[in-house]
């Protein structure tokens, strides 16, 4: 039992958010990818994934993810990324990132502990302005078999720079928490995941974000 006690932990904090919360925004994505080993150290993605929102007018959000990851140890990776996002002609954006990825194993491989951080900069096509932003992500994973395991995550995300002008530029900032459970199955060469997300706005006074996520990766070798 003493496994599941940081999931516990997280179904804890949703409880308190939903409870404290007033306004509530529901979503769902959804997503295919391909993975390729180009050998034991590098790996190579491609990714699009479809984002609906029922609670807003804006136009479903339609992205393409490009991404390459290197092995450098046991422990540590290294993640680069390119991700081009269609909303609608003046609303598309472009971003680049990288990653830098821990991960532990314990209690025979049955239990797996990460840490990412991340440092990304996203472009708006129309106007060219330029959002930089800084994440944090830790995760835990329960492993129960060979093709079955459920996990939960915790992320933040600060804005470290957005520059609307040369003159005017926004000062570094707080601006969301994320909150993930979900699970893995596995099959063939496919890989399954679902999981339930609350993304909590820091900018915006009572409202929470509830996804809705489904997706499956495709290994190629």
């Amino acid at each position: 039992m003493k496994h599941f006690l940081v999931i516990l932990i997280f179904l804890c904090s949703f409880g308190q958010l939903m409870i404290a919360q007033k306004i509530n925004i529901g979503n769902l994505w959804a997503s295919y990818s391909m993975k390729y080993s180009v050998n034991e150290k590098w790996k190579v993605y491609g990714e699009a994934q479809w984002r609906l929102d029922n609670y807003s007018s804006t136009p479903t959000p339609f992205l393409v993810d490009f991404s390459g990851r290197n092995k450098v140890n046991k422990v540590f990776s290294i993640k680069l990324q390119y991700r081009y996002r269609w909303v609608n002609g003046e609303r598309n954006t472009q971003r680049l990132a990288i990653d830098g990825r821990f991960k532990w194993k314990a209690w025979d491989k049955k239990l797996r502990i990460q840490y990412r951080t991340r440092l990304q900069v996203t472009r708006v096509n129309y106007n060219g302005q330029i959002i930089s932003g800084w994440r944090n992500k830790v995760g835990i994973e329960r492993v129960f078999s060979k093709k079955f395991s459920v996990y939960a995550n915790y992320e933040n995300f600060i804005q470290v720079l957005k520059l609307k002008s040369f003159i005017r530029i926004d000062a570094p900032q707080f601006n969301k928490n994320r909150y993930t459970l979900g699970v893995n199955y596995k099959f063939k060469k496919n890989e399954f995941n679902a999981f339930y997300r609350i993304d909590q706005s820091l900018n915006y006074d009572n409202v929470l974000i509830h996804i809705l996520g489904l997706g499956i990766t495709r290994k190629l070798t």
